[in-house]
């Protein structure tokens, strides 16, 4: 298992929606010390073992609010872009579904 950081970046100018870094990466530490880690970019820590997961886990809760709507799942989950860093992939991969 590999202990990841989401950072939602949804503001920033080179915007990927959602990132998953180790957290004590380099982006991590840049994020907050730029004071671009804003109110809610902090999206929490999650214990996972594949970069699948990361997704998965990030948008459980909108795919299940979509699923009780009647809306399609693809609408309601967000791109994640999982980093080398965490160690789950060996170049920056962004999983959309």
């Amino acid at each position: 298992m590999t202990m990841i950081q989401y950072v939602n970046t949804t503001n920033y100018a080179t915007d990927t929606e959602v990132e998953v870094h180790r957290p004590n990466c380099q982006h991590v530490a840049y994020f907050r010390t730029a004071r671009l880690f804003w109110d809610g970019a902090d999206a929490g820590l999650a214990d996972l073992d594949t970069a699948r997961a990361t997704w998965e886990e990030y948008n459980s809760d909108f795919i299940a609010e979509a699923e009780d709507m009647g809306e399609p799942v693809e609408s309601a989950a967000w791109p994640v872009t999982v980093y080398p860093c965490t160690g789950l992939v060996e170049t920056k991969t962004t999983i959309r579904k």
